[in-house]
């Protein structure tokens, strides 16, 4: 068993549960992202597929996605948001692909797979909100002395705790608005109004 998981074990280079179960319900869900966010190793290939069923047991008939309103998992992003570690993007990542993140915070739905036509972004909506947490999170760690003023600032906002947790949403929806027509600083805006609550943040 894995040091504080004890219903999980290492297999290679991956993570697996004991058991060999899929995770089916919320609370099994938020303890294997953990697993993952403090060991900085993926789940095993079924594992995650257990994730994508459960996140399609979400669905409402016509195939749209209910909201999930679980204290726990909404908890648990913004610990993933603020945790500087590979883990931790990880399981950011895992929660992306398996559709999770979607049930969770629907809005994210319509930046799915969104190009982005201009020179300077590389990757789809979705993917550069997930890639600039990344490198959020690199500059946390020190990553890339390289950038020492980016890696001060960063530094300065993890000293300060009331700085990073303003930050590190900020970050994960700055361009949401992008999926909901022109003027995206405005409409994330107020889509973060409608979001914030929802994650347990206060309206303030």
């Amino acid at each position: 068993a894995l040091p504080g998981h004890p219903r999980y074990v290492r297999v290679g280079e991956r993570v697996a549960r004991a058991d060999g179960a899929s995770p089916r319900t919320m609370s099994a869900l938020v303890e294997a992202l953990r697993v993952v966010a403090t060991t900085d190793l993926p789940l095993e290939a079924w594992l995650e597929n257990g994730f994508e069923d459960l996140a399609a047991s979400f669905a409402l008939p016509g195939g749209e996605t209910a909201v999930v309103h679980d204290p726990a998992l909404a908890a648990l992003l913004l610990e993933l948001l603020e945790d500087p570690n590979r883990g931790a993007s990880m399981a950011l990542h895992v929660l992306h692909r398996t559709g999770l993140l979607v049930s969770l915070v629907p809005e994210f739905e319509a930046v799915l797979g969104r190009i982005q036509r201009d020179l300077y972004h590389v990757f789809t909506v979705d993917e550069h909100i997930l890639r600039a947490l990344d490198k959020l999170k690199a500059l946390a760690r020190g990553d890339h002395p390289e950038l020492e003023l980016a890696t001060a600032r960063m530094a300065a906002v993890r000293a300060d705790g009331n700085l990073l947790r303003p930050l590190v949403v900020a970050m994960f929806l700055h361009d949401l608005g992008k999926g909901y027509g022109s003027g995206h600083h405005e409409r994330g805006a107020e889509l973060a109004d409608r979001i914030g609550p929802r994650l347990g943040l206060d309206p303030d």
